[in-house]
């Protein structure tokens, strides 16, 4: 019996791997022999309807090739059975494919994959294509005058890591080339032409990494990082101006907000400590309360959104049980002196955030312009309006957060890359 198992075994692992092996990546190459080269890819997978459309599109090419380097190519064994941890990364076909084009000096991927409808998806985790690469695309398809769409107008959020990126077309970036995610319906052939075509007239010189869109009456505008330059720089020498110029040039009070400012130069540090170590041990509790729970380590994954409240809630506790210590210390009674500190913090963190991606400085410039405006206030309420005003401009984009998975929200409540660090820097001025 345990002979004919084993026999059995065998035969199945052999007839297995021949059918494995059958299924091989299929090119269709057209266009000359050298220039730039523009892969459109897409995975063989139950849902056949883009494979179908570049064999389509290969039957048309064949009787009248493009003007310019072209490679359909559709992978196969990407899509395995195994559990997450067991899969090949990247997938085997994807591998295979990213080899043959390892020796491409100059090229540009595009991953095809179905959909209700067409979307660009330009972005992955930590990073977004080039900006020639998005906006030849994004030129294209308005010409083309189908329907279409942007995934995200929030480009710091994928380079921020908070939107789920496609695991084929991120092996691509991984691997280092140019690539673009498309999700797309049938009848996709002529746009797929009209980018190809595109991106083979760009302007690669455009290579900005840290580029903002904006749509204007349907229309996307791309704002670049010579701009975004330029416009910080002159901000912050009206900025630093207001702050360390004109700010004590006025008023009977001048001089004893000097000395009370050197006074509380400690302030910030002691705060940016505090909120630190009261997110250690916000983490701490929560996951105690996830693992007494659900039993495992892990268990917080099971409601991320759940486990990072936890958190940030356990902290502020934390923070206002250490902050009742303070009253102990006799501090000035001037709100325009920590108005003034929130001020300094603000700009601080325009440096902290822009080093993290420099997109994020113009945020961080509009807070710090509310928190310079405000540093007068002296109402609880108008305090209170100013706060909610500096928080609006994030709004947007921590909106996300609310229902990101356990993979999106992971580094936040788990500390990974230094995010209480972070946390705190941002928590700072307020």
């Amino acid at each position: 019996m345990n002979r004919r198992t084993l026999y059995l075994l065998v035969c199945l692992l052999v007839s297995s791997a021949a059918s494995i092996r059958a299924q091989d990546n299929r090119y269709y190459a057209f266009g000359p022999g050298t220039g730039p080269l523009f892969v459109i890819t897409t995975p063989e997978q139950a849902d056949r309807r883009m494979v179908e459309e570049l064999e389509q599109l290969a039957g048309r090419l064949a009787e009248s090739p493009p003007a310019f380097r072209l490679l359909l190519a559709v992978t196969s064994r990407d899509f395995s059975p195994l559990p997450d941890t067991l899969r090949k990364k990247p997938p085997e076909g994807t591998a295979a494919l990213i080899s043959r084009l390892s020796t491409e000096e100059d090229l540009t991927v595009l991953v095809l994959i179905p959909g209700p409808a067409t979307m660009l998806r330009n972005g992955f985790k930590g990073s977004t294509p080039p900006r020639w690469l998005l906006e030849s695309a994004v030129r294209a398809l308005e010409g083309s005058g189908a329907p279409w769409e942007l995934e995200e107008r929030r480009l710091p959020l994928y380079r921020v890591g908070w939107i789920p990126e496609n695991p084929l077309a991120a092996a691509y970036q991984n691997a280092g080339m140019p690539v673009l995610c498309m999700e797309a319906e049938r009848g996709i052939g002529d746009t797929l032409l009209a980018i190809a075509s595109g991106l083979d007239r760009a302007d690669r010189d455009r290579n900005d990494r840290h580029y903002l869109v904006e749509r204007v009456r349907g229309r996307y505008f791309f704002i670049g990082e010579e701009i975004l330059v330029v416009f910080m720089i002159a901000a912050f020498s009206v900025i630093l101006a207001v702050i360390f110029i004109f700010s004590f040039l006025f008023g009977k009070k001048s001089e004893q907000r000097m000395k009370d400012l050197f006074r509380l130069w400690w302030l910030p540090f002691f705060y940016l400590a505090v909120t630190w170590l009261s997110l250690l041990g916000g983490q701490a509790l929560a996951s105690f309360l996830f693992r007494f729970r659900f039993g495992v380590v892990e268990g917080w994954s099971l409601l991320p959104g759940l486990a990072l409240g936890g958190k940030l809630v356990f902290s502020l506790f934390l923070i206002a049980l250490i902050l009742t210590f303070n009253q102990t210390i006799r501090l000035p009674d001037d709100s325009f002196v920590y108005g003034y500190i929130a001020g300094i913090c603000s700009v601080v963190n325009i440096f902290v955030f822009s080093g993290f991606d420099f997109s994020l400085s113009l945020l961080f410039l509009l807070a710090c312009a509310i928190t310079i405006i405000a540093h007068r206030f002296t109402h609880p309420v108008l305090q209170a309006l100013a706060i909610v005003g500096m928080l609006l401009p994030f709004a947007p984009y921590l909106s996300v957060l609310v229902s990101a998975d356990a993979g999106i929200i992971g580094p936040l409540f788990l500390r990974d890359g230094q995010w209480d660090l972070r946390i705190a820097f941002f928590t700072l001025p307020y």
